[in-house]
């Protein structure tokens, strides 16, 4: 969520229904009924202009929607966080791992006290509702997948990043 740039094609493999493809046809006008006129152009880009263009695969507004929570969730927080505390992204991880039981350490124990810690906190609180139900759909899409994805990610933090043996299983989705 962070970067979705980094993780596009993971997700897009994984929630291949929550994207749609993209193209332009023909010219786009500023106003409707209007014709852009070129001032100066090499001609055949006015050419290639009136031809469709294909664009790839976008997030579909769902994920639209849950990416755009996140930033205004990430950045509230951060105004939230004491100066010399964590990180938001590192509260939003601790919160993600620890979840509400009892017994755990707060996740918010180094917000500054006060209403912009209400809000981060009530923000924080609605984003893991939705992204509950995120994991559920990955789950339950191509579970295959989603378990093998998983031990991936186990394996990376167990091993500390280091190399560590290859399953019998390829990885490939």
């Amino acid at each position: 969520l962070a970067n979705p740039a980094k993780a596009i094609e993971l997700i897009r493999r994984l929630l291949p229904h929550r994207f749609v493809n993209r193209s332009l046809t023909g010219r786009r006008s500023a106003q409707p009924g209007g014709r852009m006129a070129r001032s100066s152009s090499n001609p055949d880009l006015v050419a290639a202009g009136e031809a469709r263009t294909e664009m790839g695969p976008c997030m579909g507004p769902e994920l639209q929607a849950v990416t755009e929570k996140f930033w205004r969730t990430e950045l509230v927080l951060s105004k939230a966080v004491a100066p010399e505390g964590p990180s938001a992204w590192e509260v939003l991880i601790r919160r993600a791992v620890s979840g509400t039981s009892q017994g755990t350490s707060d996740p918010y124990a180094d917000l500054v006290a006060g209403p912009q810690k209400d809000k981060a906190v009530a923000l924080v609180e609605e984003l893991m509702h939705e992204l509950e139900a995120w994991s559920m759909e990955l789950q339950r899409h191509s579970a295959e997948d989603w378990n093998e994805c998983i031990n991936v990610l186990v394996q990376c933090i167990s091993s500390g990043g280091g190399e560590k043996s290859r399953s019998s299983s390829e990885f490939s989705i």
